[in-house]
């Protein structure tokens, strides 16, 4: 310990109030994007602590390239109690002042290091995680007349509000959701009694914002009004708060708040480099078209292959092979391995260039104006060639499904159109052989397509009538691209 005893064990004291409490809400559509929050820890931005020694599992977490279709809403209740600071100045030890005197500043840094902490920033927080796990098959409806930006809780007013896509949001209180928590600094929170309380809510009908404002609501005005003594128990240090060394007269300290935001780009530019490595991974052993549609349906499909069996299965015949070639041909200018396989290349190469900057810039004694990252046009480059690269795999796919569905619409033309006309203000259901039953308001019309051949339409009136319904029959001769009426009333 370079300080004494006395100066060190002393309180930190409020010197600034905190801002008002606030809870964000996140919605994330997939993992991607969920990890893309959780990497910038909720809170937007980087620090300039060295990302290149992570432990692969969290660097991993940073630049995940998945994109599994998990829902989640993601609460973030923070209160802000403010920043704390030694009340006296911190006074060096007799062997710490003798190493000053000496003028042994390599030594005194070796022994002590080069910045001190002089205050903190202290928080509490309460995360709430809603996730949904996507089911594909079953039609999803928004819920966003169940969502409200601004809740009125009782003696408080925090800012409670959305951060992001709102409007997309899908998941609601008759989805199988999980809800995770974790709390940071309230010692006297349950995450069990957390739990039960929102699933209570839910399960009684409760929309999920509401069931999270009602806990909230209890819970977080406590939290906010802890008096002076109960704040160091019941929260974390979200910030510190440093001095260097130079300020008690040790010598070739070179750190500034420059360096820092010098290393904190660095660090956003490798964290960047490794997800876009990750991002291209798919595209190097696939057709890019394949990956696009596939990411669409949650599932692997060759775009080819997919229409040719729409195709089959709708018209119980090839495709022609006229517009079967055309699509291949259109299929393979998304065949972009090679330039996916450089671009990946390139991404990878500057790996170690930004390690070798971070480490020279990092140290101690290297002169700041030494130091520059040259790399975030270099960065932002790559992505723009990753957008032109995707974007080609795009218009490739839309090339491929616009000729596919040409010989579609080519052979829907050749279905003859009955029109069913209800001349009555009642309504009426219409029965035809091969068909669905077609449900027709009165007064209005309704059109069909069918193949050329005969057919057998029968209308029954569906209200209105007093003994019997009207029923009205009608064969049709139907040709290839024909048009016909069917007329009834009652």
């Amino acid at each position: 310990m370079c300080f004494t005893e006395g100066s060190r064990n002393q309180y930190m004291e409020k010197k600034k109030e905190g801002n008002n409490t606030k809870v964000d809400i996140f919605y994330t559509s997939n993992d991607y994007e969920y990890n893309t929050l959780k990497t910038n820890e909720y809170s937007g931005g980087i620090g300039f602590g060295n990302t290149f020694q992570l432990d692969a599992n969290r660097l991993t977490q940073f630049t995940t390239s998945t994109t599994k279709n998990t829902e989640r809403l993601v609460f973030i209740a923070t209160v802000d109690y403010g920043q704390y600071y030694y009340a006296k100045p911190l006074v060096l030890t007799k062997e710490a002042n003798a190493l000053l005197k000496a003028n042994k500043f390599d030594e005194f840094k070796t022994k002590y290091g080069t910045h001190y902490v002089m205050g903190c920033e202290r928080i509490a927080r309460i995360v709430i995680e809603i996730e949904k796990k996507v089911d594909t098959d079953k039609s999803e409806n928004a819920i966003s007349n169940n969502i409200h930006t601004s809740l009125s809780f009782k003696g408080w007013n925090p800012d409670f509000s959305w951060k992001n896509n709102k409007n997309k949001c899908t998941i609601s209180k008759d989805d199988e959701i999980e809800i995770k928590t974790n709390i940071e600094g309230p010692s006297n929170i349950s995450e069990t009694i957390i739990l039960s309380q929102i699933k209570s809510a839910i399960s009684e009908g409760t929309t999920i914002v509401d069931a999270v404002e009602q806990y909230l609501t209890q819970e977080m005005e406590s939290i906010k009004n802890l008096n002076e003594k109960s704040i160091e128990a019941n929260s974390i240090i979200s910030k510190y708060y440093v001095s260097s060394f130079a300020m008690k007269g040790c010598q070739g300290i070179s750190w500034c708040t420059d360096k820092e935001n010098i290393l904190q780009s660095i660090n956003e530019n490798h964290l960047s480099t490794k997800r876009l490595i990750n991002m291209i991974k798919n595209f190097t052993t696939q057709n890019t078209a394949d990956i696009i549609i596939s990411d669409l349906f949650s599932e692997n499909i060759k775009v080819t292959d997919w229409i040719n069996r729409l195709y089959k299965d709708e018209y119980k015949s090839e495709m022609p092979d006229e517009y079967k070639n055309n699509m291949t041909i259109a299929y393979e200018k998304a065949n972009l391995k090679n330039e996916w396989i450089e671009l990946k290349s390139k991404a990878e190469s500057l790996i170690p260039s930004l390690k070798s900057l971070y480490n020279q810039c990092s140290e101690i004694s290297y002169n700041i104006s030494n130091c520059s990252d040259d790399y975030t046009n270099k960065v932002e480059e790559l992505f723009e060639e990753y957008n032109t690269l995707y974007d080609k795999g795009r218009t490739a796919l839309g090339e491929t499904m616009e000729i596919g569905f040409s010989a579609i619409e080519q052979m829907e033309a050749k279905k003859a159109t009955i029109t069913l006309v209800n001349n009555s203000k009642h309504d009426f259901i219409v029965e035809i052989e091969g068909q669905n039953p077609v449900f027709v308001l009165g007064k209005m019309k309704e059109e069909i397509k069918v193949w050329a051949g005969t057919y057998t339409l029968k209308a029954t009136q569906q209200n209105g009538y007093i003994l019997w319904a009207t029923k009205v029959e009608e064969t049709i001769y139907a040709e290839e691209s024909g048009a016909y009426t069917f007329s009834f009333s009652d």
